[in-house]
């Protein structure tokens, strides 16, 4: 009688833990690829921001040194006639024609109102060189992310055929003007005896808190020979937006009087969940915002003092 051999095999046992540890290799390959994916999306967000930061920095020190080193008072005297706006503009030392900014309210967060927080951040405002003025809308006022209480700043200015012409929609432009005009026309009826400041101008935190979102050059009959630039419309950095910027009161040097400007401003995408009000983590969590954008958070801060050198 003929003695069958031995079979061997896998059992279905041994078989299933195969399969297990196979699916958990999967798994954990997966996730770490993902995670490299993310984390190479974000460093090269950041090191977009990063570029685009020093970028324009380079082009707040042309402008800047560029711009007349004269005493910044001879503003007030040069623009105004009548002893009211005159006093105004040179006790705050001519500050409003070259800095203003708008707070408003921004509605933060998703889910249920009780996970939502309303803050007050920075939502426009303008920065006049005495070469050429900066005019800035927030990145809260391009994502569906926030709720902001104010509408966006467009610019009325005379193109090279004198024809008024409006700008909307915008996140950073650069315009000619070497007058000061984008600031000064916050000022209405200038060197007329009705002439009103209106902003209510506050030093202690550099705050004006009617400015009006329609910044105007033509009532000053000035062209411009130059088209304003969009410093942030570049596809390449399409998701980028200023979320503040701050310019300290210039300063005046008491022995050869040059003046120095110094400021900063907070660069970061658009999405990501990006919030300014808190003390260190600037990106939202995943958990708060859609997981999908959470990748393309990248914020920074940027600090620059430059002279002014020009005549």
């Amino acid at each position: 009688m003929k003695r069958c051999g031995k079979k061997s095999g896998f059992t279905l046992v041994e078989l299933s833990f195969a399969v297990l540890f196979v699916a958990v290799l999967a798994l954990t390959v997966i996730v770490i690829t993902m995670n490299l994916i993310e984390n190479y999306k974000r460093g090269i967000m950041l090191k977009q921001v990063n570029t685009i930061g020093n970028s324009l920095i380079d082009d707040f020190r042309a402008s800047i040194s560029a711009s007349s080193s004269k005493k910044i008072t001879g503003l007030c005297e040069a623009n105004f006639t009548q002893p009211n706006p005159l006093a105004a503009c040179e006790n705050d030392n001519a500050y409003s024609a070259i800095y203003l900014v708008r707070n408003g309210q921004v509605i933060i967060g998703q889910g249920t109102s009780n996970e939502k927080t309303l803050e007050s951040v920075p939502l426009y405002g303008a920065f006049c060189s005495g070469a050429y003025s900066y005019i800035w809308n927030s990145g809260y006022l391009f994502s569906d992310e926030y709720v902001a209480s104010l509408g966006k700043a467009s610019l009325k200015y005379l193109n090279e055929n004198s024809q008024a012409t409006t700008l909307n929609d915008f996140r950073l432009i650069k315009i000619r003007d070497p007058k000061r005009f984008v600031c000064l026309s916050q000022i209405s009826n200038l060197g007329s005896g009705t002439a009103v400041i209106q902003q209510t101008y506050t030093k202690n935190t550099g705050l004006i808190y009617s400015l009006n979102s329609n910044f105007n050059i033509t009532g000053f009959g000035e062209d411009v020979s130059e088209a304003p630039v969009d410093l942030l419309e570049n596809d390449e950095y399409s998701d980028l937006a200023l979320y503040d910027l701050s310019i300290i009161e210039p300063a005046a040097d008491v022995t050869d009087r040059n003046i120095f400007y110094s400021g900063s401003f907070i660069l970061a995408t658009i999405r990501g969940g990006i919030n300014i009000t808190t003390s260190g983590d600037y990106c939202a969590t995943p958990d708060e915002y859609d997981v999908e954008n959470f990748d393309y958070c990248a914020i920074n801060k940027f600090n620059f003092a430059i002279q002014a050198s020009g005549e």
